[in-house]
């Protein structure tokens, strides 16, 4: 007999539950909206959710959002709309369940409806199924074929793509930063601490043996102001970092999977309105190849027993996948807060961000904002340099042939080019007066994955017993 394996990471099931969530929550009607006269009906429930395993048992976190049309308690009566958010948690038993697994969790809303208490509160009433898929990753010699000499043997295989591992490693890099307390801030006196860290990797490149990350991450610093009743304030602070991780065999072409985490973060006072930042980021990146292969998922014969020692395995089966370009040009407002602006230096940080992704048939919805740090020069009598944050929101589609609602998404944005003019284009605004007017232009790629994941039992071994093999 002989045996063709191939080594494969697969996800292996380790579990997977049913649970139910019923959820009855009173809300009030969102300020500035008119009184309830008469709920005309609940148009949309979305939820989302989130699983955390913990030894034998997910607890699941998540929201439910019920927008909800009425009509209103005015002489007219005109129907308006109202949007509440209702958060849950619920614990599931999943046996063998073991923390750092990966959890799957797809929730389905089997019931809703929503009732007046008084002009001023509804209550809603939502039943929630949630299906819960506990899986592990696993390397597996899987049979990729069998063959006997003078046997004859029935062996069925099935045709799987699957994302090969080509290489996984973790980069390190310290970032010593001396920061400016922003503008508009008074100084610093004593810091509390950096209460949050955001990291937000806007390139991602692959070369022969090395990835390449490039971002920012964006820190919140709490402190005791210098100043005569030390109130407390808080600031914002980004900066930039470049990671290098060294993955044998990765080539440019291959997917890229990033989980990058802030392993230490500290601020020091130089003086009053300077900090230096301390942060040590760690990026595990995971370098793969979608490979397409036969696999042996049983094997029989008339001849002599067989026992195929067969596991039953996820495989996230490739659906499609696509890459495309969003074009966004849009007129945006300088922030009040800030001067207007009589010329634009430069566009010095751009990245996106993905709020919302939903699957239709056929293809996939996209929500996002693009985020731009500008620093430009402002309408004040000694001219200084300001810096603005911008934000400009967007949604776009992806047609996905095959793609269908439940199924999973992946996807990596990219700002390829962006660009930010003062309105109108070509007219240098008077220098005392300014403008708050800007043209944002960009060119964003989206890199879009869809897959389903596919339980298989799949062939690891193959048995025969002692008094059969001299036949094989």
């Amino acid at each position: 007999m002989v045996l063709r394996r191939e080594r494969l990471k697969l996800f292996e099931v380790v579990g997977e539950r049913v649970a139910t969530v019923t959820l009855r929550s009173v809300q009030s009607v969102p300020n500035g909206k008119p009184d309830v006269q008469k709920i005309l009906s609940i148009v949309n429930v979305t939820v989302s959710a989130t699983g955390t395993p913990l030894p034998n048992k997910v607890v699941v976190e998540g929201t439910a959002t019920v927008q909800t049309i009425y009509v209103a308690a005015l002489p007219e009566q005109p129907v308006h709309h109202m949007e509440h958010t209702i958060s849950f948690l619920q614990f599931v038993d999943v046996p063998g369940a073991q923390p750092g697994m990966t959890v799957i969790v797809r929730p389905r809303v089997t019931f809703s409806d929503i009732v007046i208490r008084n002009p001023r509160e509804v209550e809603i009433e939502l039943i929630i199924e949630l299906f819960v898929k506990v899986t592990q990753l696993v390397q597996l010699d899987v049979v990729t074929d069998v063959m006997f000499k003078s046997i004859p043997v029935k062996v069925e295989k099935n045709l799987v793509r699957v994302e090969r591992v080509v290489g996984e490693n973790t980069g390190q890099v310290i970032l010593s930063n001396t920061l400016s307390v922003p503008t508009g801030k008074p100084p610093v006196l004593k810091i509390l601490g950096i209460i949050s860290t955001e990291v937000l990797p806007s390139e991602v490149r692959v070369i022969p043996d090395l990835v390449i990350v490039q971002g920012q991450i964006r820190t919140q610093i709490l402190y005791v102001a210098n100043l005569p009743d030390q109130p407390v304030h808080q600031m914002h602070q980004t900066v930039n970092f470049l990671v290098n991780i060294r993955i044998p065999g990765a080539m440019p072409g291959l997917m890229v999977e990033l989980f990058p985490t802030v392993e230490f973060a500290q601020a020091t006072i130089v003086d009053p309105m300077t900090i230096m930042q301390d942060l040590v980021l760690s990026v595990f990146a995971k370098v793969t190849e979608i490979q397409q292969m036969r696999v042996v998922t049983d094997v029989r014969s008339d001849r002599i027993p067989i026992n195929a020692v067969r596991q039953l395995v996820a495989i996230e089966d490739v659906v499609n996948e696509v890459t495309q370009q969003v074009n966004i040009r849009q007129e945006v407002t300088i922030p009040q807060e800030k001067p207007a602006a009589t010329k634009i230096i430069r566009v010095f940080s751009s990245t996106v961000e993905i709020t919302r992704s939903d699957i239709l048939d056929g293809k996939v919805i996209l929500e996002g904002r693009l985020v731009l740090q500008v620093i430009y020069v402002a309408a004040l009598p000694d001219q200084p340099v300001h810096h603005m944050h911008l934000e400009v929101p967007f949604t776009t589609f992806v047609d996905l042939p095959g793609a269908f609602p439940g199924m999973n998404i992946l996807v990596r944005p990219r700002v390829e080019f962006a660009t930010a003019q003062l309105l109108p284009v070509g007219v240098t605004p008077p220098p005392e007066v300014g403008t708050r007017d800007v043209l944002v232009e960009a060119i964003i790629e989206v890199f879009v994955k869809v897959t389903k994941t596919v339980q298989k039992h799949v062939v690891i071994d193959v048995l025969v017993p002692e008094e059969f093999r001299d036949m094989n």
